[in-house]
């Protein structure tokens, strides 16, 4: 006699029949980019294949040992370009899709903790930031990438019949709005760190930060 409790126990070969199926719909779930809502694919326009780095400029007051480092974050920032997104770098603005303007505008020094003899235990460099992405394709030229985007209309708004007595002015390039970054990094005289490692930290973060500013919104 049969117990009645054998209908509700999933045999093994009932649960790796069921194993193997879910198995199926992730993998082809993921094959698509998409899992439950969530995406495998970079979340970078994949449209966008180039983009041109020119020399970062600099607004801020750069003294000993600080003097070209505008050299190190350009460097950084292509090196972070070419290792976390799809796109490359290229040497000619006229070949690229897009081009990534940066520009220094401070640079802060504070002393967080001192030793007995009134030495510097921890020193913290604060360097800031200006970033702006311009579309060069062909037919998006002025486009400014990093912008916010644009509220979509409102139906009523959207729904607009078109005059051809009274078209639409053109659209004008769109105005920059510079992506302002902060970031810091630290050192320990006592172990042997220097305001130069301190510089070296914020600038390798700040690298990292430019290149998550160019992903797409969600």
């Amino acid at each position: 006699m049969a117990h009645p409790y054998d209908a509700r126990l999933l045999t093994r070969r009932s649960a790796l029949r069921l194993l193997l199926g879910g198995g199926a719909v992730a993998a082809a779930g993921c094959a698509g980019g998409k899992l439950l809502g969530y995406t495998t694919q970079p979340n970078y326009d994949p449209e966008i294949r180039t983009v041109y780095v020119p020399i970062f400029k600099t607004r801020a007051l750069e003294t000993t040992p600080h003097r070209g480092m505008e050299f190190t974050l350009t460097r950084l920032v292509v090196d972070a370009i070419e290792s976390k997104t799809p796109m490359k770098v290229v040497s000619d603005p006229d070949g690229a899709d897009s081009e990534l303007q940066g520009t220094i505008v401070t640079i802060g020094k504070a002393l967080l903790n001192r030793t007995p003899f009134n030495e510097a235990r921890e020193v913290q460099l604060v360097v800031t930031v200006e970033v702006v992405w311009f579309d060069l394709r062909p037919g998006r030229e002025g486009r400014v990438l990093t912008n916010p985007r644009r509220r979509e209309l409102a139906p009523a708004e959207a729904i607009v019949p078109f005059d051809p007595e009274n078209p639409p002015p053109p659209r004008s390039p769109d105005q920059p709005v510079p992506v302002i970054l902060t970031d810091a990094g630290r050192a320990f005289p006592e172990l042997g760190e220097t305001s130069t490692s301190a510089m070296h930290m914020v600038l390798k973060r700040l690298a990292t930060r430019i290149v998550s500013a160019m992903e797409e919104p969600w």
